[in-house]
């Protein structure tokens, strides 16, 4: 399976996303996503065969259809697993995910939302995001 898996760990440094974000339902809360978007429904079609998922299609400002594969919950941890050790650049935000993935808990304290928090905010430093408390340096 490897060099399947590091196919689709190519696919998923280029096109895909780790995220965490709030869950708007649950205030304060912590929620996850992983995903891959491509235009190339067959290339999904064959991570979904891998993984399971789903596929869905996605509104675009251009004229080409876009889809995004997002896999089941019980197979993110398998995936992670498979993948990460052939990632480069989301690498770390693969690492980050499955430590957010296996420490969550069902508990809703203050210190388990301070700890969601902070993993939220390091995955947005890692993704480079500008609200995130420190913006990467460019370095060229």
């Amino acid at each position: 399976m490897s060099e399947i898996d590091a196919y689709i760990a190519g696919v998923m440094g280029s096109e895909g996303s780790f995220v965490l974000t709030f869950d708007k339902r649950y205030r304060g809360n912590v929620s996850y996503l992983v995903s891959i978007a491509n235009t190339d429904m067959n290339m999904l079609m064959f991570i979904k065969q891998q993984f399971g998922g789903n596929i869905a299609a996605e509104k675009t400002r251009t004229t080409k259809q876009c889809y995004k594969w997002y896999p089941h919950a019980s197979r993110v941890i398998e995936f992670l697993e498979r993948v990460t050790p052939y990632l480069i650049a989301k690498k770390d935000q693969a690492i980050l995910m499955r430590q957010y993935l296996e420490s969550r808990t069902d508990k809703q304290t203050d210190e388990e939302k301070a700890k969601r928090l902070e993993m939220r905010r390091k995955m947005q430093i890692l993704n480079g995001k500008k609200f995130a408390d420190c913006a990467p340096q460019r370095l060229v």
